[in-house]
C-alpha cells in the first residue's frame, strides 16, 4: 500500500499501512527559504505504539533526511523490514509539493452563483465567518467583558440589541491575560443578569504564542468544533514579539490562517500622540483583519456602571457600520459585598465622548439638536475652527432635505416630525 501524507489543520499527518508505520509532521516554520518542523514516526502493533523517530526535521536538507535514515535504521525484525529511504523521500516530496503548490487559478466572470449574495456572519455586524476581526481600546476600558459578552451570545445562539447570531456554535476563549477563574466569574456574574443561562465556553489559559500551540489549537477548533475564537489578547498571542515588526503579524497570521476559523482578536492602542487612536504596533494588523473596531468607554471610579461604545473603523468586506454601545451595570446586595449580576443594556453611542468624536459632522450636528434647537454659534463652537465651513454645508443640505429648519430667531431646530428619530444618527 502507498506511503500517504496528508495535510491537517495545521500540518501533516504520515501513514505507511503495509508496515503499520503513522506520524505526524507538525511546527511548520519557514527559515532561509528552507522549511522545518517536527516529525513523529511510530509503529502500531496491536494496541501498543512503539516510537520510532521524534524530532526536529528540515525536509529541504539531505543531511537532516540522511539523519533520520540512520537512526531508523536500528529498528527492524524478521519479516518486518521498511525501506526507511523510500519512506523518508516520500516524506520529503509530498510534502513539498503540498506546502507551496498553493491554490490553483481560476477564471472569474462576476457570476453571481460563484460567491455568497450575502456576507456570512457568526455575529452580525462584527464577526464574519471565518474571518479575523481585531478589536482595540486602552487598558481598562472594559473590552473584556464585551468579549464574554460576545462569546456567551454566540455560544447560546442568542441575538440582542443591534447583533444578531447566526445560531448557536461553540466557543473557543484563548486566554493570555486573565484566568479560568475570572472568566469563568464573568461568565456566572452575566448569567445571573439574565444572559444566556445556559451558554458554555470552551476555555484554555494559554502560555506559549499561537504560533509555537497552533497544533494543539487547531485540535481543540477541530475537535469542539469551534465556530469562533476569542483571542485574549494579541501581544500573548505573539508571544510577547514585538508588534510593531510586520515579522510578528506574518507569523500570527500564517498560524491563524490554518485554523478556518471566525476570530475577535482582543489588543490595544498605539502609543500616545494626539489624534485618532489606532490599533497599536504594525499597519499590518489592519491590512490582514477582515474588519477593525474601536472599544471606547465611559467609566468612573466608584460606579456601578460602565458604558462601552464599538466605532468601526476599517473593513475589507461590506461597509463600515454604525457605532454602538453596551451598558454593564452591576449590582450587590450591599456597599461592601462582591457583586452578585451584571446586566447588559443597549447605550446611546453618541453619549459617550470618544464615540462622538468619530461621527461624521451631520451625525454631530443632529445629536446636538436632539436637546433642543441652537443658534450656529453654539452648533459651530463644537468643532475645530478648520470644520467650521464643512458644518455650515452640512446645516444647508439638512434643510434642504427637510431634516432640519432655521427658526425666525437663527435657531438651528429639527423639523417637527422628525423629533426623536434616533434613526438619524
Amino acid at each position: 500500500m502507498p506511503i500517504e501524507v496528508k495535510p491537517t489543520g495545521a500540518g501533516f499527518s504520515i501513514a505507511w499501512p503495509e508496515h503499520g508505520i503513522l506520524g505526524q509532521f507538525r511546527r511548520l516554520r519557514e527559515e532561509k527559504g528552507q522549511l522545518k518542523g517536527h516529525i513523529s514516526l511510530w509503529r502500531k502493533v496491536g494496541e501498543q505504539r512503539l516510537d520510532l523517530y521524534d524530532d526536529t526535521f528540515n525536509v529541504d536538507s539531505a543531511r537532516s533526511r540522511a539523519g533520520a535514515i540512520r537512526v531508523l535504521s536500528a529498528f527492524g525484525e524478521d519479516g518486518w523490514q521498511p525501506d526507511w529511504p523510500i519512506l523518508i523521500e516520500s516524506i520529503r516530496k509530498r510534502i513539498q509539493e503540498q506546502y507551496r503548490q498553493g491554490s490553483p487559478m481560476v477564471m472569474l466572470v462576476g457570476d453571481r452563483d460563484d460567491y455568497p449574495v450575502e456576507l456570512r456572519y457568526v455575529l452580525k455586524p462584527l464577526l464574519f465567518e471565518g474571518e479575523p476581526t481585531i478589536v482595540f481600546a486602552e487598558g481598562g476600558s472594559g473590552k473584556g467583558w464585551v468579549s464574554v459578552y460576545l462569546a456567551m451570545l454566540m455560544a447560546e445562539g442568542v441575538s440582542s440589541y443591534d447583533l444578531t447570531v447566526a445560531g448557536p456554535g461553540n466557543v473557543l476563549y484563548l486566554d493570555w491575560e486573565q484566568s479560568e477563574g475570572e472568566i469563568n466569574r464573568r461568565i456566572h456574574l452575566l448569567k445571573q443578569g439574565g444572559l444566556a443561562p445556559d451558554a458554555t465556553i470552551a476555555y484554555r489559559r494559554c502560555s506559549k504564542s499561537l504560533a509555537d500551540d497552533i497544533e494543539d489549537i487547531a485540535d481543540m477548533v477541530q475537535g469542539l468544533p469551534a465556530s469562533a475564537l476569542i483571542i485574549d489578547s494579541l501581544l500573548g498571542a505573539c508571544g510577547g514579539e514585538d508588534l510593531e515588526k510586520s515579522q510578528t503579524a506574518s507569523r500570527f497570521f500564517l498560524a491563524y490562517r490554518t485554523l478556518k476559523v471566525a476570530a475577535w482578536i482582543i489588543t490595544h492602542t498605539s502609543k500616545g500622540g494626539a489624534g485618532q487612536k489606532t490599533a497599536f504596533g504594525s499597519g499590518y494588523w489592519a491590512y490582514q483583519a477582515r474588519s477593525v473596531w474601536q472599544a471606547v468607554p465611559t467609566m468612573e471610579p466608584g460606579a456601578d456602571a460602565f458604558s462601552v461604545g464599538l466605532v468601526h473603523t476599517k473593513v475589507n468586506m461590506g461597509r463600515l457600520q454604525k457605532p454602538m454601545a453596551f451598558k454593564f451595570s452591576f449590582s450587590r446586595e450591599a456597599v461592601d459585598q462582591e457583586d452578585t449580576s451584571v446586566e447588559v443594556m443597549s447605550d446611546d453611542p453618541a453619549s459617550i465622548e470618544g464615540v462622538l468624536r468619530r461621527f461624521g459632522v451631520r451625525q454631530q450636528i443632529l445629536k446636538q439638536l436632539q436637546d433642543g434647537s441652537l443658534p450656529v454659534a453654539d452648533i459651530l463652537d463644537a468643532f475645530p475652527k478648520g470644520k467650521h465651513a464643512e458644518v455650515r454645508s452640512r446645516l444647508s443640505d439638512l434643510k434642504k432635505a427637510g431634516v432640519i429648519v432655521l427658526s425666525p430667531d437663527k435657531r438651528w431646530a429639527l423639523a417637527f416630525d422628525r423629533e426623536g428619530d434616533d434613526s438619524l444618527l
